[in-house]
């Protein structure tokens, strides 16, 4: 094998987190570059997600991560507790609320009985105890280790199996990606717009009379005249 394939062949790095990290070390804004899933090292770029970015500041955390197929997300204002050298947020029922897209739950509104399907939920998410946390690396990345831990009557289920990790970054990084990120918006929507003019136009196109029929139609309608 040659030298890319033993490369590609070794196994992910195991990850040092640093157990005396400080609030003002998380400071910052950090560009997402990777993923772990079940032990295997993903690339952020390979899954689209290389312009996900996540700041940091006065223990809040903000969110941002453009689409190639919508708008961004940009969620600011998470709480975290910092403890034992970490951040910690809880996935909670606000933490939830907090990423729903307003769009897209009021078209599940519209299609599911809500009441009756968020009984279910609670259900099923009874005993709760699932986090984020946020640690710094010995390689000075940050890792975001979502820590799911479900115990309830209908589930027993408890992994840190997906993590993501971050390199630091910087305001201009994250305005370049937002202000990209409007630009493609503003494209897709005149383009889309132009689509469906050009489809109107098309169709008025099949519906119309041509001047040789409405000769036609003059001839026919004096002769019934007559």
């Amino acid at each position: 094998a040659d030298a890319s394939e033993e490369e590609a062949e070794e196994p992910a790095k195991d990850i040092v987190m640093k157990d005396d990290a400080a609030e003002a070390d998380f400071d910052g804004v950090w560009k997402l570059s990777g993923l772990r899933v079940f032990g295997e090292a993903l690339n952020a770029d390979d899954y689209g997600m290389d312009s996900s970015f996540l700041t940091i500041k006065d223990g809040k955390l903000d969110i941002y991560a453009a689409s190639e197929y919508g708008h961004p997300t940009d969620i600011p204002g998470f709480e975290m507790a910092f403890e034992d050298g970490k951040y910690v947020i809880a996935m909670d029922e606000d933490f939830v609320n907090k990423l729903k897209d307003p769009e897209e739950e009021a078209l599940g509104d519209s299609l599911l009985d809500t009441d009756e399907l968020e009984s279910k939920i609670k259900e099923l998410t009874a005993g709760n105890n699932s986090k984020l946390e946020l640690q710094l690396t010995e390689d000075g990345q940050l890792a975001v280790t979502c820590a799911v831990d479900v115990q309830n009557d209908y589930l027993t289920f408890s992994t840190k199996a997906i993590q993501m990790l971050a390199d630091k970054s910087s305001e201009e990084d994250l305005d370049a990606a937002k202000k990209a990120a409007e630009e493609a918006d503003a494209s897709n929507d005149a383009e889309a717009t132009t689509e469906a003019e050009d489809a109107d136009a098309e169709s008025l196109g099949d519906v119309s009379i041509s001047d040789e029929d409405a000769e036609n139609v003059d001839v026919d309608v004096a002769a019934d005249a007559e």
